[in-house]
């Protein structure tokens, strides 16, 4: 019998996004953990047009950048959150 090999663990997001303007693209779940919402709920506001649409990737996934993470922030809070001081 073959022995079971294990997984490989799984990277936990950034605690933080990187600084504005860095051109990074953020998953929509990484988003979701950063401003304290559901990923549903960031569907939600998009589909309501709350949000800007996110870009889709080849494959239909959702990708947001950091302005957008600023913007559903100020939806959500009203000015930009800091992820940090609710741990």
């Amino acid at each position: 019998m073959k022995a079971r090999q294990s997984r490989p663990p799984k990277i936990a997001p950034p605690a933080s996004p990187a600084v504005a303007g860095s051109g990074q693209i953020f998953r929509i779940k990484e988003v979701a953990r950063f401003v304290g919402v559901s990923p549903d709920w960031i569907r939600r506001l998009e589909k309501a047009g709350r949000i800007p649409a996110a870009i889709r990737d080849v494959n239909g996934h959702r990708r947001f950048a950091f302005e957008d993470i600023l913007k559903i922030q100020e939806i959500l809070y009203g000015k930009p959150h800091d992820a940090e001081r609710r741990r």
